[in-house]
């Protein structure tokens, strides 16, 4: 099961959400819903996803987070996403990138 924050103190600092554990299919649903929540919020501009405590990434949680990049960049809100070494590798030898 994986753990989320999400973080939007200061807003001169982009909205944060961090993602820690496994995130597959019976995460993916709560958190997009939660990310929506997250964007609609005032003044968000920028949304940071750390996922640098991410175990393990299945293809829902994968679409899921392409979608929410998709959204929130045509919605005007820029999106960067932090990944460790090996789950970036392993998502390439997959042929997904984030």
């Amino acid at each position: 099961m994986a753990r989320k924050k999400v973080n939007k103190a200061d807003l001169s600092k982009p909205l944060t959400i961090t993602l820690s554990g496994i995130l597959d299919i019976f995460e993916a649903t709560t958190l997009y819903s939660d990310a929506m929540v997250a964007l609609n919020q005032p003044g968000v501009d920028r949304v940071h996803v750390d996922l640098r405590q991410v175990q393990r990434l299945d293809v829902t949680a994968y679409q899921t987070l392409r979608s929410l990049r998709r959204t929130a960049e045509a919605s005007g809100v820029a999106v960067s996403i932090d990944v460790e070494p090996p789950l970036a590798a392993e998502l390439a030898r997959s042929g997904m990138a984030l």
